[in-house]
């Protein structure tokens, strides 16, 4: 008994021996198990998804202000994947800065984790525009529909692309709901206005363009199309005083939608620059704009819309020979810049340099064909080069491309007249008196026709 007692024992030593070698082996992978787990817990955001994937655009030659606002976006998001308003702000971040695609996968991403904020979904369909109308109007109706009570402006921007893309029956029934909510509203109604007018209903046109004439927004532009309907009427005193009052403006305020002002706080570097010196000069404000433009050739001596935007400014003060200058550094960094090529055409030809301006103006129509204002600089140098018959040719392209600027029918009429055709400077004049029936000019030349 005793031997078997102890071959018991000596077994029993042996199983315990193999339970106390396994141990480890047992803890080494509930350990393993345990880091797999949190490490999938660690890489997934609160809503269960997996860690998020950013764009990865290049930003090779993206401005170094931009990188690093990115960089601190990008951040957020990894801190909270589940934040919409994180995305969104990567998102605009992109877009404001002219990376729409990046811009757009991140604004999407917003949307997706907030699907009831219209914001994100107004921004996602601005992400669209003006390229792809038909992508962005499905996305501004819904924005449109959720944001009416904070604004009206998802609202009027669908009814201006509606009317934009001649669908002018969809776009009314906004214009009036924008109405039914801000009775005042400026912008609306002169939309409702060009509906009417495009549709030939003078009285209603009249109507609505008459309750927003006043106003900073809409004032040039429903004036003029007041003073063309009055004549339509043979209203010829209301007309003359619409159009008067139409001349004696320089230009509607632009109206601001809040979007994309809260989206310019998100321009950076370059972008930002740009945009306030193109500001600054299509308002006149030269000396603001000057410091803006030197501090973007000084940090990007590459960048050609500031030396266009310097241009513009030497050929308002006159300066020709430094307007050329500036351009020709402009078509050095941007060698299919329509606009550099008409403005150093016009450089040139206030220096007297005429062929050298045609020769310009030529290419800058081989590039796009459908710019009156290059058919009407071309004119004029060709006038000044004593070329009347081609300079007639320009001029006529330029009215036909630009039906409602007098001046291109005061210049043919004069070509008219310095090649004796006296009949044809005639009907010319008459023409325009339409366009601008107290046009001082225009009622000056007829007279000596008389």
């Amino acid at each position: 008994m005793r031997k078997k007692t102890n071959s018991t024992a000596k077994n029993s030593d042996k199983s315990n021996q193999g339970k106390r070698s396994s141990l480890p082996y047992i803890a080494f992978l509930t350990l393993l198990f345990v880091a797999l787990i949190s490490l999938k817990t660690l890489t997934k955001d609160k809503t269960g998804n997996q860690s998020p994937t950013l764009p990865a655009p290049d930003l090779s030659e993206v401005d170094s202000m931009l990188i690093k606002a990115i960089k601190v976006a990008e951040q957020r998001v990894k801190g909270t994947p589940s934040n919409a308003r994180f995305w969104g702000e990567l998102g605009i971040t992109y877009w404001a800065n002219e990376l729409d695609e990046p811009g757009r996968k991140c604004i999407q991403k917003a949307q997706e984790i907030d699907p009831e904020n219209g914001k994100w979904i107004y921004y996602r369909a601005l992400t669209f525009l003006p390229q792809n109308t038909e992508a962005a109007i499905p996305l501004v109706e819904k924005a449109a529909d959720i944001l009416d009570e904070q604004s009206y402006a998802p609202r009027l921007r669908l009814a201006n692309i509606l009317s934009e893309e001649s669908l002018l029956d969809r776009a009314k029934p906004h214009y009036e709901k924008i109405l039914h909510s801000y009775p005042d509203n400026p912008m609306a109604k002169l939309g409702l206005g060009r509906l009417a007018m495009a549709k030939g209903n003078t009285e209603e046109a009249i109507k609505h363009f008459e309750e927003c004439k006043d106003h900073e927004n809409t004032k040039k532009t429903a004036n003029s199309a007041l003073a063309t309907l009055y004549l339509r009427a043979d209203k010829a005193v209301l007309a003359d005083t619409a159009q008067q009052a139409a001349e004696a403006i320089e230009g509607d305020v632009q109206w601001q939608d809040p979007y994309l002002r809260e989206a310019s706080r998100f321009k950076f570097g370059l972008t930002a620059w740009l945009d306030s010196a193109g500001k600054l000069v299509r308002r006149g404000q030269y000396t603001s704009a000057l410091p803006i433009i030197d501090k973007i050739i000084t940090n990007y001596p590459d960048e050609g819309k500031a030396y266009i935007y310097l241009a513009k400014i030497k050929l308002a003060a006159h300066q020709y020979k430094e307007a050329e200058q500036a351009l020709v550094s402009a078509l050095s960094y941007e060698p299919d810049s329509v606009e550099a090529r008409v403005q150093l055409g016009v450089a040139l030809m206030w220096q007297k340099r005429f062929k050298e301006s045609i020769s310009t103006l030529n290419k800058a129509i081989e590039q796009s064909p459908n710019l009156p204002e290059a058919h009407y600089n071309l004119g004029l140098s060709l006038a000044s080069n004593n070329n009347l018959q081609k300079a007639a040719d320009a001029f006529s392209t330029a009215i036909k491309l630009k039906p409602a600027l007098p001046d291109s029918y005061i210049r043919l009429a004069t070509v008219f007249l310095r090649a004796g055709q006296q009949r044809e400077a005639k009907a010319t004049l008459e023409k325009a008196l339409n366009i601008a029936p107290r046009h001082p000019r225009i009622i000056s030349m007829l007279k000596q026709l008389q």
